[in-house]
């Protein structure tokens, strides 16, 4: 994994789950809310000063943080320790409207505080190898960098696939070529078709007539999304299926496989057999 995939498993994650010794000496885990971070090697929670963590924290800072996503099989373990802050500074930065059912006194609440993680090391791994994370590459990465919710910026420059879906069903050529990489293949395999960026687009926009259309559902697993949506002309009475199996890097389409089908009556064959009923 080069540094900014890692950087990017980290701010697509919602959870982290942070590793410790408690007082007693045993080890333990907590999964929790991170989506506040300083480049890879600084990373924000909020949490009650009450807790048993935190009490275990102040006595041992040394711990871990780790970030996965089971769907890419993708993981990375920074190695380092906590610190906790009570500065106001701190506990703004990450207050969010509604807190205040963790921390009744709100931001001056003597039950919120915040941990900062500082990584000294990490360690990722990815189907397509593992290695380790210096301290020395983590400072060079983070030069120059500033706390940020990296979560929300994911989300906001994250692919929409229902507004994919409606630009394809409009046919509005002057925004489908933003949703691709240059070199993205689209394959329609009912008819043994494969096209480029560029020749999708004019088979999209150049189909005869006017479509509406529906999304019946959307399945989301990572950088893939699946589509499955029922496409209709304004004018007549014909009606097709269409499921679609769209990758994504750096929320970009690399490829879609499509599958159309037709919609139509029961074949008389399976009528007379009187098994089934109508979906709707």
């Amino acid at each position: 994994m080069t540094k900014d995939e890692m950087m990017n498993l980290i701010n697509r994650s919602l959870f982290a789950t942070m590793g410790y010794t408690d007082e007693e000496g045993i080890q333990n885990i907590r999964r929790v809310f991170c989506v506040w971070h300083k480049g890879l090697g600084r990373h924000l929670i909020s949490t009650n000063t009450g807790s048993s963590h935190v009490r275990s924290l102040m006595k041992n800072g040394k711990g871990c943080l780790y970030f996965s996503d089971d769907s890419s099989f993708e993981g990375l373990c920074l190695y380092g320790c906590f610190v906790i802050h009570f500065e106001k500074e701190y506990r703004e930065l990450l207050w969010n409207e509604g807190d205040e059912k963790y921390y009744p006194k709100g931001v001056e609440d003597e039950d919120y505080c915040i941990l900062e993680f500082i990584a000294g090391s990490g360690r990722f791994y990815r189907y397509d190898g593992k290695g380790d994370l210096s301290l020395s590459e983590i400072e060079a990465y983070d030069q120059g960098k500033e706390f940020r919710n990296g979560y929300n910026a994911v989300q906001q420059q994250k692919m929409d696939a229902k507004t994919f879906f409606n630009d394809v069903i409009s046919q509005n050529e002057d925004r489908l070529g933003t949703y691709f990489c240059e070199d993205a293949v689209i394959r329609w395999h009912c008819s043994n078709e494969s096209f480029t960026v560029e020749e999708y687009i004019r088979a999209n926009c150049e189909y005869p007539d006017s479509w509406e259309g529906e999304i019946e559902r959307l399945e989301e697993y990572g950088d893939e999304a699946v589509v499955a949506a029922r496409v209709y002309p304004k004018e007549g009475n014909e009606s097709h299926h269409v499921v679609s199996f769209i990758r994504l890097k750096d929320d970009k389409i690399v490829s879609i496989d499509e599958y159309w089908a037709e919609d139509g009556e029961v074949p008389e064959w399976r009528k007379q057999m009187h098994i089934g009923k109508k979906i709707r």
